[in-house]
């Protein structure tokens, strides 16, 4: 079934009864179906964009119903005020950077079918991209097409490192896919740095989505490793989403399914919103 939860939360000003704001989260905490368009859908609008997933008759009772509440609340927390009601997520006004890994003649990894690496960090990208800014968020990326951002691998490294760094993001979070000698290896794996407890934590919480919107079976965790450059060189929190592995034939044909890369880069970003809503709380 899937499930949702809505969080809510405001201040009045006791001087002029002003709504301060109001934040609204909406996530849904189990696997989505495969297409986000396919009617019927829930619209939720943010900034003139939109982000859909397919509830059931009855789950579409029980939002409608609590927002139905919410609306009441917020409209009685305004009486009295002419002030805008600020709908925000947790990603609103933060700084992101999405670093797609390999381009141009830097394939990454290929597959059993042909299909490189690079492609699909770029498209799960682009789809990550696209949620966050609707969900308020500044997001600058590394690449927007096939290309690399140096002739050779430590000049191209070297300007994704300096892209991170002098952008003065919040978070980065780096797309790539795995590979193993074996064809049975399977599984979306999240990596941060040892000494990078923020990292730590963003990578704990992307995992857990990842295994309960792509795949429940998914038993990996999330996993320090000091050897990336990436992580090693980006002064703020970063992750490296290894969204499953090319060299598994079966996985790499999910891999390259758009329907599929969609689920991946939505996971993704409910693990960021839960990262931002617990650092707020703190």
């Amino acid at each position: 079934m899937l499930c949702s939860k809505i969080l809510m939360r405001y201040s009045c000003s006791k001087a002029n009864k002003q709504l301060l704001y109001t934040e609204i989260n909406l996530l849904f905490s189990e696997r989505l179906e495969e297409s986000f368009s396919v009617f019927p859908h829930k619209d939720i609008k943010k900034g003139g964009g939109q982000m859909k997933g397919k509830i059931s008759v009855k789950e579409g009772i029980k939002i409608g119903c609590l927002c139905a509440l919410i609306g009441i609340c917020v409209c009685v927390a305004a009486v009295g005020s002419k002030k805008k009601v600020a709908v925000m997520l947790p990603v609103d006004q933060k700084i992101i950077i999405l670093d797609a890994g390999h381009g141009g003649w830097d394939p990454g990894k290929t597959g059993s079918l042909g299909k490189d690496e690079k492609n699909i960090n770029l498209a799960v990208m682009e789809k990550l991209q696209q949620y966050l800014e609707q969900g308020g968020a500044t997001v600058y990326i590394t690449r927007a097409t096939d290309e690399a951002l140096g002739s050779k691998k430590k000049a191209d490294m070297a300007e994704r490192k300096k892209i991170a760094n002098e952008s003065n993001g919040d978070i980065l979070v780096s797309i790539h896919q795995n590979a193993f000698p074996s064809t049975g290896a399977k599984g979306a794996q999240v990596f941060y740095h040892k000494s990078s407890e923020d990292g730590k934590n963003l990578a704990e919480l992307i995992q857990e989505r990842l295994k309960t919107n792509v795949d429940n079976e998914n038993k990996r965790l999330a996993k320090q490793n000091s050897d990336y450059y990436i992580l090693r060189t980006t002064e703020i929190p970063a992750v490296i989403v290894e969204c499953g592995f090319i060299s598994n034939p079966a996985e790499e044909q999910l891999l390259n399914d758009e329907a599929y890369q969609t689920k991946l880069a939505w996971a993704i970003y409910l693990g960021i919103i839960d990262y931002f809503s617990q650092t707020e709380s703190v």
